[in-house]
């Protein structure tokens, strides 16, 4: 027989295991919020992860955008680069009219290109931020080359249409200055057939003359800041003096020999003049405009370089990535 003790303690025992099994039912509560937490965590860190891989993918069609823009802007700046490192030349002056309009639309295309880099940089990991920073530069050096170039573009136009008239007319006047002679001579043989020759000859020179001083105009027109002033006060003191040329062929043929005299007087004196007049010319029309475009366009030309080797630095460093 079991003693009551005996008996009480099995109850007691019954009891204590009743109690721990009433117990366990309470952990499955505390694992399933375990279990939501860190199902919670694994949503978080993915949709975190998710987003910020989505930004940078994004970030990555935007700089190859903003490459996009900076390859569009380059027809322009490779056009306007051709034009300046070009020799003066009609086709040049040609080239310059047509590309200077363009300059304001490739400006914007890289302004639109920087100002996409430098949004988006921030969202890039460590090697497309470097490659990011290297295209923003390459494309903020193309803007300063652009800056510099309306300058360049109308100081290179002006200068090539000049030139050719210029260089033309002067080859007139040349070509008059020789015919003129010629009539000087036949006209001291004082006898009719020479001053009939020097009265054709003085016709043609004329013709020679009106045509250089048409021309020396018009290359004063087309660059005003060159100093052609000079070359046209001289033109017009050859013609002044053909017409005295002619006054004197004119009366010696009519037999009024004292008026012929009288022309050939005044023409000697105002020769002299003339003479030191062409002393003081440059040696031809392309130097007034060689140095006029450089005063105008010196100090934009050498910051277009300068922006120029800066732009190449950049290109280099994009090849890189």
């Amino acid at each position: 027989m079991r003693s009551r003790e005996a008996e009480g303690s099995t109850a007691d025992s019954r009891t204590t295991r009743a109690q721990r099994r009433g117990r366990k039912p309470g952990l499955w509560p505390l694992l399933m919020v375990l279990a939501a937490v860190a199902v919670s965590a694994l949503v978080f860190f993915a949709t975190s992860a998710y987003r910020t891989w989505s930004q940078s993918a994004d970030a990555t069609r935007s700089i190859n955008e903003a490459t996009t823009l900076i390859e569009r802007a380059d027809t322009v700046v490779v056009a306007v680069d051709a034009v300046i490192g070009a020799e003066m030349s009609a086709e040049v002056a040609s080239s310059a009219a047509q590309v200077a309009p363009r300059v304001a639309e490739a400006a914007g295309l890289l302004r639109e290109a920087v100002q996409t880099i430098d949004e988006v940089s921030p969202s890039l990991d460590d090697g497309e931020r470097r490659r990011a920073s290297a295209l923003g530069d390459a494309a903020r050096a193309r803007l300063d080359m652009l800056s510099q170039a309306p300058s360049i573009l109308s100081a290179t136009a002006k200068a090539a249409t000049a030139l050719p008239l210029a260089t033309t007319a002067w080859s007139e006047a040349l070509a008059a200055d020789k015919t003129t002679k010629r009539a000087v001579a036949a006209y001291n043989k004082l006898t009719k057939t020479g001053v009939r020759e020097s009265r054709r000859l003085n016709q043609r020179a004329a013709v020679q003359l009106a045509a250089a001083r048409d021309g020396m105009s018009r290359a004063e027109q087309a660059f005003p800041e060159a100093t052609f002033e000079t070359y046209l006060a001289y033109l017009d003191a050859r013609i002044e003096l053909n017409r005295l040329s002619q006054r004197s062929d004119a009366a010696w043929l009519k037999g009024e020999f004292e008026k012929a005299n009288t022309a050939i007087a005044a023409y000697n004196e105002r020769d002299k003049r003339t003479v030191a007049q062409a002393k003081g010319l440059s040696a031809s029309p392309a130097k007034v405009i060689a140095d006029a475009y450089e005063a105008a366009a010196t100090a934009s030309t050498d910051e277009y370089y300068s922006a120029r080797d800066r732009a190449t630095q950049a290109d280099a460093r994009v090849r890189r990535f």
